[in-house]
C-alpha cells in the first residue's frame, strides 16, 4: 500500500478560456498537449508551466468541438481530433499542419449527442485509431493518412478506443457500457470483457492498457472505475464509491501500483491497485462549482506526477513523493 505517499501540487498551466477536456503528455514526460472547448489546444512545459504553442481554432463550437490529443516525441507530432470525426496532424515544434483526414460517419450532424468520434495513436508512433457512434472503427497510417483497415462494430456504438499493446489490436468502449478487443487485419471481436452489472445509462468513457500489456482499466458512466486482466477478460478490482457519482476518466501508474480517477463530484482520487483503497484525494473544483467537470487525467511516463484537467481553464500538475 502507499501508506508512505505525498501528493504535492507544483504547477498550475493557465492559458485556456475554457474548460479542458482531454490532455496527453509526450513519451519523455517533458511536454503535455491539453484540448478545450475554447476551440483550441495547447502544448506545455511540464517543467517550468510555460506555454509553448497554441494550435488555434482546429474546430467550431458545439457539434464539432475538440475531442481528443495525442503527443508523440519521434517524430515530433501532435494529434487533435474533433467530434466530428476529423483528425488534424501537426508538428508540435513549428504548429504547421502536416495532413488531415477524417472518419467517414454516417451519423447526422444535427444529433450533436451521436457527435462521438474518439482517437488513439499507437505506442510506436505510426498508426491512429477513430470509433464513431456509427458502429464503425478505422485505422490509419500516421504518416500518410492513408485508411489501412476498417471493422463493423455492429451493433456497438463507439465511445472510446485504445491500442493493445500489440498494435495490431485495438480496444473499444461502447455505449452500450461494453468493452471488446479486436483484430484490426481481420477485422473481427477477439475478446468482450464483462459488462458492469448497473442500471440506467450504460457508456464507456476512457481505455486505457497497462505499460506491461497486463491490465485494461476503464472509466464508465456510474461510480466505478475498473481493472480486467488483458489476457482472460476477467474483472480484477473496482475503484470508487456511489457517493462520488460516476467515474469520468481513469488512468493507471506505469508500474500498475497506483489508479487515479476524476468523478462528477469534481474531485481526482488515487488508490491503491491491489487493495482498492483510496490513497488520497484532489479536490480540483478550486473554488468554482460547475453543472459538470470535465476533468482528464495521466500519469507522467515515470510515474513521479500526475497532470489533471479542470473545469475552471486551468491543468495541474501534483507530483507523487515517497515519503
Amino acid at each position: 500500500m502507499h501508506n508512505s505517499l505525498e501528493v504535492r501540487e507544483s504547477q498550475r498551466f493557465e492559458g485556456h478560456r475554457a474548460g479542458i477536456i482531454a490532455l496527453a503528455l509526450s513519451e519523455n514526460g517533458q511536454n503535455f498537449i491539453t484540448g478545450s472547448f475554447d476551440q483550441s489546444a495547447r502544448l506545455w512545459d511540464t517543467i517550468t508551466g510555460g506555454q509553448l504553442r497554441v494550435f488555434k481554432q482546429l474546430s467550431w463550437p458545439g457539434f464539432d468541438a475538440l475531442s481528443s490529443v495525442a503527443l508523440t516525441d519521434e517524430p515530433a507530432r501532435a494529434l487533435v481530433a474533433t467530434r466530428r470525426g476529423t483528425v488534424y496532424i501537426l508538428d508540435s515544434q513549428t504548429g504547421n499542419l502536416l495532413r488531415r483526414f477524417r472518419h467517414p460517419t454516417k451519423v447526422p450532424w444535427t444529433n450533436l449527442y451521436l457527435m462521438m468520434s474518439p482517437t488513439a495513436i499507437s505506442p510506436e508512433g505510426l498508426k491512429i485509431v477513430t470509433g464513431s457512434m456509427d458502429q464503425t472503427v478505422r485505422i490509419w497510417d500516421a504518416e500518410s493518412g492513408e485508411q489501412l483497415h476498417a471493422i463493423d462494430t455492429s451493433p456497438l456504438r463507439i465511445t472510446t478506443v485504445a491500442f493493445a499493446s500489440d498494435e495490431t489490436k485495438v480496444l473499444t468502449g461502447s455505449v452500450s457500457g461494453g468493452i471488446s478487443l479486436w483484430d484490426t487485419s481481420a477485422g473481427s471481436e477477439i475478446r468482450r470483457f464483462q459488462e458492469p452489472d448497473y442500471d440506467g445509462i450504460k457508456a464507456v468513457f476512457s481505455i486505457e492498457v497497462s505499460m506491461n500489456g497486463r491490465f485494461v482499466l476503464a472509466a464508465s458512466s456510474w461510480p466505478y472505475a475498473q481493472l480486467w486482466d488483458a489476457e482472460s477478460g476477467e474483472e480484477l478490482y473496482r475503484y470508487g464509491s456511489e457517493d462520488h457519482g460516476m467515474i469520468q476518466s481513469a488512468a493507471l501508474s506505469p508500474d500498475a501500483t497506483l489508479i487515479a480517477t476524476s468523478s462528477i463530484d469534481h474531485k481526482v482520487r488515487l488508490w491503491d491497485v491491489e487493495t482498492a483503497t483510496e490513497v488520497e484525494c484532489l479536490d480540483c473544483r478550486l473554488g468554482r462549482r460547475m453543472p459538470q467537470a470535465f476533468l482528464p487525467v495521466a500519469f507522467s511516463p515515470r510515474g513521479d506526477f500526475l497532470i489533471t484537467g479542470s473545469a475552471r481553464n486551468i491543468a495541474l500538475r501534483f507530483d507523487l513523493v515517497q515519503s
